[in-house]
C-alpha cells in the first residue's frame, strides 16, 4: 500500500501536471480573461508539454522517468525548440505580455536544469515544483506554500522511489529555487 500511495503522489503532481494547473491559476491572479488564460496554457499543452510527455513515455525506461544521462539530453533540447515555437505563437498573435516574461523564465529554466543535470543527476520532478512555488510566494503566498509542499512530496516520493538519492532531491530544490527567484526581480 506503501508504494502504490508513493507512486500516485509521485504521478498526480508531476510537474507536467502541476505547472500548467499553476500557470493557469497565476494568468488569472494576474487579470487575464478566464478564457483567454486557458486557450494560451492550451496551446502552451499543445506545443509543448505534450511532445516531452509522448518523447518521455517512449524513451523513458519508467514511464514518465528518464534514467539514462544520454536520454535526457534531447528532453532538453526538445523543451527549447517547442518553447521557441510557443514564443512565435505568442508574438505573431499579439500574447499577453505576462506569458511571454514566465516563457522567458521558462527558457532560463530550461538551459539552467539541463546544464546541471548533464553534469550531475538532479530531481527536475522537485526542482519544477520548487520553482513554480518559489515563483507564486510573492503573488499568492498560501498557493505558493502547497506548491512547494508538492515538491517535498515529490521530492520523498522519488527517493522512497529509488528514482533519486537525497543530494539529488535538495540539487534539485536548490536549482528550481534559483530558477524561481526570478520572478522576484
Amino acid at each position: 500500500m506503501k508504494d502504490f500511495t508513493v507512486r500516485n503522489i509521485s504521478i498526480i503532481l508531476h510537474p507536467l501536471f502541476v505547472v500548467p494547473l499553476a500557470s493557469l491559476a497565476y494568468l488569472r491572479f494576474r487579470g487575464l480573461p478566464l478564457i483567454d488564460s486557458i486557450q494560451w496554457i492550451s496551446v502552451w499543452i499543445t506545443v509543448s508539454v505534450l511532445p516531452i510527455a509522448v518523447y518521455t513515455y517512449f524513451t523513458g525506461e519508467k514511464g514518465l522517468n528518464i534514467m539514462r544521462k544520454e536520454l535526457r539530453k534531447p528532453v532538453y533540447i526538445l523543451a527549447l525548440v517547442s518553447l521557441v515555437i510557443y514564443y512565435s505563437i505568442l508574438r505573431f498573435y499579439s500574447g499577453p505580455k505576462v506569458i511571454i516574461e514566465g516563457l522567458l523564465i521558462g527558457v532560463f529554466s530550461v538551459i539552467l536544469f539541463g546544464t546541471v543535470n548533464n553534469y550531475s543527476k538532479i530531481s527536475v520532478h522537485t526542482g519544477a515544483l520548487t520553482s513554480t512555488g518559489t515563483a507564486f510566494l510573492t503573488q499568492r503566498p498560501f498557493i505558493g506554500a502547497v506548491i512547494l509542499l508538492a515538491g517535498f512530496l515529490v521530492g520523498l516520493s522519488r527517493i522512497h522511489l529509488e528514482r533519486h538519492t537525497r543530494d539529488e532531491v535538495i540539487y534539485g530544490a536548490l536549482t528550481g529555487f534559483l530558477c524561481g527567484m526570478l520572478f522576484f526581480l
